[in-house]
């Protein structure tokens, strides 16, 4: 019986965690995805990764030279 009373108390954990997660989830996975299929509709939630996003915004937003001046400060 004791189950039963905590049932939904781990329940309610449950979708905490996941409305807290998913938004994470959803950040990298859009960061991992071709521009087609990160404006797919219906959504794409199987795909293959594009790292070379990451190598590409780090060039074209100039991170490096950020990095260095953050880490002098």
């Amino acid at each position: 019986m004791k189950f039963i009373s905590v049932l939904p108390a781990g329940l309610v954990v449950l979708v905490a965690i996941l409305f807290s997660v998913f938004p994470v989830y959803w950040i990298v996975a859009m960061a991992l995805k071709s521009p087609m299929d990160a404006f797919a509709i219906p959504p794409i939630f199987v795909f293959s990764p594009m790292w070379e996003n990451f190598s590409r915004a780090w060039e074209m937003g100039n991170f490096g030279r950020s990095m260095v001046n953050s880490l002098a400060v």
